[in-house]
């Protein structure tokens, strides 16, 4: 069993041993993201679907968002002043998590849109930022148990939602259990070697 203290490192991210979320990590989401932008800026097919274009855009708009908000959480962890609000640690995670799983859905979205299947690099691109979400979210659902058990009490309401924030991201992470690099985030935060065989 891992040790449940997590560490930060403003440089790198956030980690419980050989369990990291990287920063870099969250970066090459916002990177994907903005790849795909302009490429669908050059296909006529991709622009003549408003959706796509404006799906991206929102895609791209959260990404900066929960990367700054995971940059907050890690700052905050190593400057040692996580838990002094216990009230406002909990809003951090949830709408981190809940930031993850916003992005996880807008690309799905976007998969099941017809015309994203004509624009292939896109396609291509987007199925394999799904597989990188599914294994961060997983990470980021076992850090932040970590992260809560540091603190000194959690009100009933607070309780209620951080549960529905860390549940969905495990919903989430469960859809994509058969994958490899879900397996990979099991094994690297839980020692698990039970898919090995």
């Amino acid at each position: 069993m891992k040790s449940p203290n997590a560490h930060a490192d403003p440089n790198r991210g956030m980690c419980i041993e050989s369990c990291c979320i990287l920063v870099e990590e969250l970066s090459h989401v916002i990177d994907t993201i903005s790849r795909a932008l302009k490429l669908a800026e050059t296909l006529p097919t991709c622009l003549s679907n408003p959706r796509i274009y404006s799906k991206l855009q929102m895609c791209k708009n959260l990404s900066i968002n929960t990367l700054g908000r995971f940059t907050a959480l890690v700052n905050a962890v190593r400057n040692g002043i996580w838990g002094s609000d216990p009230d406002a640690n909990i809003n951090t995670l949830s709408n981190l998590g809940n930031g993850v799983v916003e992005i996880r859905n807008i690309v799905r979205e976007l998969l099941e849109e017809p015309d994203t299947s004509v624009c292939r690099d896109i396609k291509e691109s987007l199925e394999k930022m799904t597989e990188t979400i599914d294994y961060l979210g997983l990470k980021l659902c076992i850090l932040s148990l970590s992260l809560l058990s540091r603190l000194n009490h959690i009100q009933a309401s607070q309780s209620g939602k951080i549960a529905s924030s860390l549940a969905s991201l495990l919903f989430a992470s469960l859809l994509s259990i058969h994958q490899d690099n879900v397996k990979r985030a099991l094994n690297e935060c839980l020692g698990s070697s039970l898919y090995q065989g």
